[in-house]
């Protein structure tokens, strides 16, 4: 009996510890200045969270800008350093040259906020295989496993090797139990409709070509259910992950995608002086 309580009392205190974990990186990432700006610029774009309502552009695109760094820093108290790397070694670069090239270039800089996948594909190459991509997800539709397998067996031979090191953007990788997982992460699926496949092949698809990991898989992850999702058009539920699916990919297990919206709800609040904190 009193082992069992020992055990729920420590259960209560890691959920606690984490709980705070999570609030603190909320706080380092919602600062006062996502709220200064009353003028509109733009068109109106509302970003909402729990009634919480921003009808600043500026604000909406403030707020988007902090939700990468915010995501990867979550999921490294879900995963473990580890599995959050901050670059992968992607087609013709082995890990050593990306770990050499990563510390030199990086050496002085703060961690860059994007993970990237580090590559030798020759840059002219990889954008005509852009454009047959692009023919490919008109042909196959929505985005899935097996299009993207199809996807890596039509093209991953067509890939040149260059000389130059190239850099790859991506919102978020992770790499749990030797995975690899790559996730654009978004405030809203309601994606200008002319912009969706482009979002599609440069952010998703040719992140996942060029890791030479034909298992590897991606996903559209969308903070905000509240809109439109136009990009649910090009990629399938299991690749498109919206509100607390999203939340349960890079939140701690003790965390409840509840609560983590109720904390960045109370804070956007009281950095808006409706609330004390």
């Amino acid at each position: 009996m009193i082992k069992c309580v020992k055990k729920e009392i420590k259960k209560k205190i890691i959920r606690k510890n984490m709980t705070k974990e999570v609030k603190n990186i909320i706080e380092e990432f919602f600062t006062k200045d996502i709220v200064e700006m009353n003028e509109k610029r733009g068109w109106l774009n509302k970003v909402i969270f729990e009634n919480v309502i921003f009808d600043s552009h500026n604000a909406a695109i403030k707020i988007g800008t902090r939700f990468g760094p915010l995501v990867k820093k979550c999921a490294k108290l879900k995963y473990g350093e580890n599995a959050v790397p901050k670059y992968i070694a992607g087609v013709g670069i082995t890990q050593e040259e990306a770990e050499e090239y990563y510390k030199n270039k990086y050496k002085s800089k703060k961690e860059k906020i994007d993970t990237i996948i580090l590559t030798r594909v020759d840059k002219s190459i990889l954008e005509s295989t852009l454009l047959s991509a692009e023919d490919m997800v008109e042909q196959y539709g929505k985005l899935n496993k097996k299009m993207l397998y199809k996807i890596y067996d039509n093209y991953i031979n067509e890939i040149v090797i260059g000389k130059e090191i190239l850099e790859v953007n991506c919102d978020l990788v992770l790499t749990p139990d030797g995975e690899i997982l790559i996730y654009e992460c978004k405030l809203s699926g309601n994606v200008d409709s002319g912009k969706c496949k482009s979002v599609l092949i440069h952010n998703m698809i040719i992140p996942y070509l060029i890791t030479g990991v034909r298992n590897a898989n991606i996903f559209f992850g969308v903070i905000s259910s509240n809109g439109a999702l136009s990009i649910s058009k090009y990629i399938g539920s299991d690749n498109l992950l919206v509100d607390e699916v999203f939340m349960k990919h890079f939140l701690p297990n003790k965390v409840s995608p509840t609560e983590f919206k109720k904390m960045v709800s109370k804070r956007i609040r009281f950095l808006k002086n409706k609330i004390d904190y």
